[in-house]
């Protein structure tokens, strides 16, 4: 006899938008803001180019990575997050 198909439940998505520069980590947002304008004098609207590098569609969370060069400086970002409910990517749910 089968065993009933049981409803897995939901995987923790654990959401993040990161930016690896000189080898360390830094939120999104003020930290890396404050990181370009200590560590290489960098500030206000920083003229760069982007690049992705990936891009992860997952039934309940997408991935995507970035690399972003401002001249010589190379970052890259990180960002992951969870899909919405009503988002048509969700897969077999």
């Amino acid at each position: 006899m089968k065993k009933p198909k049981t409803k897995k439940p939901p995987r923790e998505v654990h959401e993040y938008n990161n930016f690896l520069c000189c080898g360390e980590r830094f939120a999104a947002g003020p930290e890396i803001k404050a990181h370009l304008k200590e560590k290489h004098g960098l500030e206000g609207k920083i003229p760069a180019t982007r690049s992705m590098t990936l891009h992860l569609d997952c039934s309940d969370s997408w991935t995507s990575n970035y690399e972003w060069k401002i001249g010589d400086l190379v970052l890259q970002q990180s960002i992951c997050r969870r899909r919405a409910k009503d988002d048509y990517m969700r897969m077999g749910e």
